[in-house]
């Protein structure tokens, strides 16, 4: 290879920064490519460890991550305990609100805010890390899916590993046209969790070991029956008495009304 090609040859981590490095330009999802080179950025530790910090538990991160199908005019919210063909255990959340745009699941889920005055003062919220907080509480590898009312046949997917991004968020619009493989992958991974012709999926894996011990088999009921009764408190009178309805594992959440 002649030392000209060598130095005009791209790795992953170059081409992402290529293609993102106008910070203030208008945000473009990525090609299929770039996004499959997200587990190379993971940075502000400091500000990640501390957003880990504001969750006591497990349940107080998956209570976050139900707001989000409340604001995009989620019906069903489904929390669903599963484990993956090696038995690992994986947490999977979805809805069938209106979906999200690729600039909306780049902020909500991968991007640490350019500006962190934008929106609050508060230490975490100055960040933009509720959803990204509560992600890296429970595990280290998050994907997002989401089907954007009156956008049929998109999919949009982000994904990052054991980080968040400040250069640019690893999010796509996949369709059978653009990536045909990826896209039929993705939606068999959506039809094996989320019935729903819209919304968003997130799925998280290599869940951090106290996360695993609650959902594996030894504690995984009184796990989920706590659970439970969190959500049934939390959202029983404004939102699950007004036709809301939240399903873990399948089983439908009853209000309680204290």
């Amino acid at each position: 290879m002649s030392e000209k090609m060598e130095n005009n040859k791209t790795t992953p981590v170059k081409r992402i920064l290529d293609y993102t490095i106008e910070r203030d330009k208008e945000f473009q999802p990525m090609p299929m490519e770039h996004v499959a080179a997200a587990p190379y950025f993971d940075s502000h530790a400091d500000v990640l460890e501390q957003a880990q910090s504001n969750y006591g538990c497990a349940m107080d991160a998956i209570l976050e991550l139900t707001d989000n199908p409340i604001d995009a005019g989620a019906k069903n919210i489904n929390i669903l305990l599963t484990f993956e063909d090696n038995d690992e255990p994986i947490i999977v959340i979805s809805d069938d609100g209106k979906g999200m745009d690729a600039t909306i699941v780049k902020d909500r889920y991968f991007l640490i805010r350019k500006d962190p005055n934008a929106r609050s003062s508060t230490s975490l919220g100055k960040w933009g890390m509720g959803a990204k907080g509560a992600l890296a509480y429970l595990g280290g590898r998050a994907q997002a899916y989401s089907k954007l009312s009156g956008m049929v046949g998109n999919i949009v997917y982000g994904q990052n590993y054991d980080g968040i991004c400040d250069v640019d968020a690893p999010v796509a619009i996949i369709n059978p046209q653009n990536f045909p493989e990826e896209y039929a992958d993705m939606e068999n991974c959506w039809l094996a969790w989320n019935t729903y012709d819209q919304g968003t999926m997130v799925i998280i894996r290599d869940l951090r070991p106290a996360v695993a011990a609650d959902c594996k088999n030894n504690g995984r009921a009184a796990f989920v029956k706590e659970l439970e009764e969190r959500i049934g408190l939390a959202y029983g009178r404004n939102f699950i008495s007004k036709g809301i309805n939240f399903r873990i594992n399948g089983k439908l959440i009853k209000a309680i009304d204290i």
